[in-house]
């Protein structure tokens, strides 16, 4: 870094970074919604929404290390303006868990077991099924507390969106 670039980089107000983990359909997005209205200077980074706004599509394998990419800067750019940034996508692989904690980020997991993300997923959406029996495949090996993430319990999740 250059010294220029070292004083700017001190003027920043650095915000607070999180990360989701959890299965689709697992409360993620309900979790997020009740966070980002505690404070106005909070933040969803939405991997599905970039996709939409890059695609019209929600998924498309070739286009995900660009999608990647894109986050990461959207996350530090807002992280740099001063916002707490919540990275919302499911976080079932290793190494993008390992990459936030290096930038100091709390991961926040959501425990829903696959068959109620499976059940309130759209059937007729086969591969979507299949994406979400594979991420649960990714997690089996996952120990949060191993890990040092908060666990939600997704009980308690339904029981507060009910209220």
């Amino acid at each position: 870094m250059d010294e220029f670039t070292k004083i700017k980089y001190s003027e920043t107000k650095q915000g607070k970074l999180y990360f989701m983990i959890g299965l689709p359909r697992a409360g993620k997005t309900t979790f997020m919604n009740n966070w980002k209205a505690e404070d106005p200077k909070r933040v969803v980074v939405c991997f599905d929404n970039i996709r939409l706004a890059m695609y019209d599509k929600d998924h498309i394998q070739n286009m995900e290390p660009f999608l990647w990419e894109l986050a990461q800067i959207m996350i530090k750019t807002l992280l740099l303006s001063g916002h707490d940034v919540m990275a919302d996508d499911t976080h079932s692989s290793q190494w993008k868990r390992d990459y936030y904690k290096k930038m100091n980020g709390e991961g926040i997991y959501i425990n829903t077991p696959l068959d109620i993300c499976l059940s309130r997923a759209p059937q007729e959406h086969r591969e979507f099924l299949d994406a979400i029996k594979r991420m649960a495949k990714n997690l089996e090996s996952f120990e949060p507390e191993q890990e040092s993430v908060r666990v939600v319990d997704w009980n308690t999740l339904q029981n507060s969106k009910k209220d």
